[in-house]
This record gives structure tokens, C-alpha cells and sequence, in this order.
């Protein structure tokens, strides 16, 4: 497997972990407050830090030239 696939696999772990995690969120969301102002903005945060984080370790294996992109 090169590197640029093993980035990506690392990218997609990360995400798959975000996907269970914003679904538990959401679910204890919805059972405390069933017209869901507030956890609307927990959701959004919550996927931007795993957005985030999967872009910061791309980004850090690329810095040390691991893996370039295209």
C-alpha cells in the first residue's frame, strides 16, 4: 500500500469514527431536546473538528514528506 493510500485510509478512519460519534450525538440530541435548536450547533462543530483533524494529519504527513499530493 503506498503512503498516499495509507493517508487516506488514516482520513477515512477518522471520518467513520466522526459519522458514530455525530450519530450518538444527535440521537442523546433529539431525546433531551426534540426540536433540536442547540445540538444543530454541537452537530456542526462536531463535524468540523473531524474535518478538521483528518485535514491536520494529511497535512502533517505531507509536511514530512511522507506522502505528496496531487
Amino acid at each position: 500500500m503506498s503512503n498516499k493510500e495509507e493517508a487516506q485510509k488514516i482520513g477515512d478512519f477518522i471520518l467513520d469514527k466522526s459519522k458514530v460519534a455525530l450519530f450518538e450525538a444527535v440521537t442523546e440530541a433529539m431525546q433531551r431536546e426534540p426540536d433540536g435548536k442547540e445540538w444543530a450547533i454541537a452537530v456542526s462543530s462536531l463535524l468540523m473538528g473531524a474535518c478538521c483533524a483528518a485535514h491536520a494529519i494529511i497535512d502533517g504527513i505531507e509536511e514530512h514528506n511522507i506522502i505528496k499530493r496531487n
